[in-house]
């Protein structure tokens, strides 16, 4: 599973939004502790906020902190809205069917993002948070 560089930065910040608490934290604070693109990590940070899942604070001392618990807020909600709705992709193997090798190995890879998908919707962020 490959996932985009805004996909990263967006876990990231979240995991770090949730150990501040109501602490606000700037999109240039995550940028310089993860080496990115201040302009990119403000990009990932908006598009969090608009989706709900983080507030922005504005002026002096603003910055961003979680909309929601910490607790409340899946993996698979960050994921999702940076890569999309997972939905399932041409496997290796071709469309072949029953027990030719190419169905074999296209169930294999379709109970594999089956799991991945379930690991993330079963991963809260204040698992990632916790000290």
């Amino acid at each position: 599973m490959k996932w985009n560089e805004s996909t990263r930065l967006a876990l990231l910040a979240a995991v770090e939004l949730a150990q501040a608490g109501e602490a606000r934290v700037s999109a240039a604070d995550v940028a310089r502790r993860h080496g990115a693109s201040a302009h990119h990590v403000a990009k990932v940070l908006q598009r969090l906020s608009r989706a709900g899942l983080l507030r922005a604070v504005r002026g002096v001392g603003g910055g961003y902190r979680l909309a929601r618990p910490a607790k409340d807020i899946t993996l698979f909600e960050i994921v999702e809205l940076f890569e999309g709705r997972a939905a399932p992709r041409r496997a290796p193997g071709g469309r072949a069917s029953g027990g030719d090798p190419s169905a074999r190995v296209g169930r294999v890879f379709a109970e594999l993002q089956e799991q991945a998908l379930f690991t993330l919707q079963s991963i809260r962020l204040a698992t990632l948070a916790a000290k």
